[in-house]
């Protein structure tokens, strides 16, 4: 989606001089420096907007761009607001299209790239395999008790891809997490009922079990995810 331009923090900055004498802020204000932030932070914000539709195939004139911004600057648009509205609109209507074809087609390349990785991995004779799908090697058994939906439980855990890329650690943050069993997605839920306490597995999910279609800010969609989880309590 199109981050859309507003002159709100603009007025907001200019309203610091519109008073007829200079207040103590303004007079130690470095008014020239200000006033090219203010222009470096909209340019920033159209250069942004022209590179994310540039990636989703839709490429913008940075040339009429440029010339758009300032005519409206300089009160030369031959566009009212209220006129531009409608090919914003259609604007970014195009780029949510696109932006959801190529997370569709992104998706399906994951998804295929895990069933792939299962696959080979299914052939390895201390992975077992589950009927939803989960694929799971049991690195600690563990001898206490053992955990059903309703439990809560305290777990270390590492997150990573498929290609070894880490997302999310425990470890790394020095605490174990807490959680309800039956809070979390779907394959640690069932995966967390197989294991009891003291015990360690290096769990594969696909993505139905995992962050699914959608996936996460720093999980791909589609994505089929690894997990090491270590059981440390349950109460």
């Amino acid at each position: 989606m199109l981050k859309m331009l507003t002159l709100s923090s603009l007025v907001a900055m200019s309203s610091l001089a519109v008073a007829n004498e200079p207040s103590e802020v303004d007079k130690g204000m470095d008014m020239p420096m200000a006033s090219y932030a203010v222009g470096v932070q909209s340019g920033i914000l159209l250069n942004d907007n022209i590179k994310r539709s540039a990636e989703v195939g839709i490429a913008l004139d940075k040339e009429k761009v440029i010339a758009g911004f300032v005519d409206g600057l300089y009160d030369k648009s031959t566009l009212t607001y209220e006129e531009a509205l409608p090919y914003l609109q259609q604007l970014d209507k195009a780029m949510k299209e696109k932006e959801k074809a190529m997370m569709a087609k992104f998706s399906e390349e994951n998804k295929a790239a895990g069933k792939r990785f299962m696959e080979q991995q299914a052939k390895l004779g201390n992975v077992k395999s589950t009927l939803s799908g989960l694929q799971y090697k049991v690195i600690k058994s563990g001898n206490g008790s053992r955990p059903d939906s309703s439990s809560t439980v305290r777990v270390h855990y590492k997150g990573t891809l498929i290609d070894g890329t880490q997302f999310d650690s425990s470890y790394d943050r020095g605490e174990p997490a807490e959680f309800k069993v039956d809070g979390v997605i779907e394959g640690w839920t069932e995966m967390l009922q197989l294991m009891s306490e003291g015990g360690m597995v290096e769990v594969t999910m696909p993505s139905s079990l995992a962050y699914g279609e959608e996936g996460t800010p720093n999980i791909p969609p589609g994505a089929t995810l690894v997990f090491i989880i270590e059981l440390l309590e349950v109460k």
